[in-house]
């Protein structure tokens, strides 16, 4: 089963407090570099919305948790055999497992005011989020 490992590896999911994910690259001394999508290359780009797949070196004090699926024989597994069913499978998981994720603090108020403007119902925030979902949000915080 899928499982929140301690120590953190190449290929985990690592789930930051700010609502964001990514796959770990590699394990640094007080740092986690990971790949991570929705975001932009350094401190000074959006980190809410980069539009860009970008490495990512981020401090560990960061994370929330990593997530290591539990593979039968996980030094034996060849991502590119897996079928589009195994991997929409494993998506589901996962975003069950981001959907359970809290909110951080620092997010909570502008997630209440999304709420009650009837931009989003609130469920699963930590899960990813369609384009499509995306879109419909915008639309609904612009008033179209």
């Amino acid at each position: 089963p899928d499982c929140v490992a301690e120590t953190p590896r190449p290929g985990d999911i690592v789930i930051y407090d700010f609502g964001h994910t990514g796959i770990v690259e590699s394990v640094g001394k007080g740092t986690i570099t990971a790949i991570e999508g929705n975001t932009s290359p350094g401190a000074a780009g959006s980190q809410s919305n980069g539009g860009m797949v970008c490495r990512r070196t981020r401090k560990t004090s960061t994370v929330t948790a990593y997530i290591r699926p539990g593979y039968e024989k996980e030094e034996d597994m060849d991502i590119d055999k897996l079928t589009d069913a195994q991997i929409l499978q494993l998506g589901r998981r996962l975003q069950a497992v981001m959907g359970k994720q809290p909110v951080s603090p620092k997010l909570a108020a502008e997630l209440q005011e999304a709420k009650d403007r009837g931009i989003t119902d609130g469920s699963n925030p930590g899960a990813f989020c369609t384009r499509a979902q995306a879109a419909v949000m915008t639309l609904r915080a612009v008033g179209k």
